[in-house]
């Protein structure tokens, strides 16, 4: 990940071949001020997202999960817990 004052760069690997086909991703950021913050893929072949406009020196819960093609989601991945650096 990388992580400035207001934002953070998330990544992650694909699932195993063999798996449901996946068309998107999703990505929940919790943490800061308000309801949690979704953030959509245009596609599976992007596996990595900006979070921005986050709050300096704040820890944030983000984690995963992928959508198939009918809508189904696949379970959220384990939190990843990243804290913003300071101004």
């Amino acid at each position: 990940s990388e992580i400035s004052w207001n934002s953070v760069r998330v990544t992650w690997e694909p699932p195993t071949p063999g798996a449901a086909e996946l068309v998107k991703y999703e990505v929940v950021c919790e943490g800061g001020v308000g309801a949690p913050t979704w953030k959509t893929t245009d596609a599976a072949s992007v596996t990595s997202v900006v979070l921005a406009d986050l709050r300096p020196n704040t820890t944030y819960n983000l984690r995963v999960q992928g959508r198939t093609l009918t809508g189904l989601k696949t379970p959220l991945s384990e939190p990843l817990l990243v804290t913003t650096a300071q101004i």
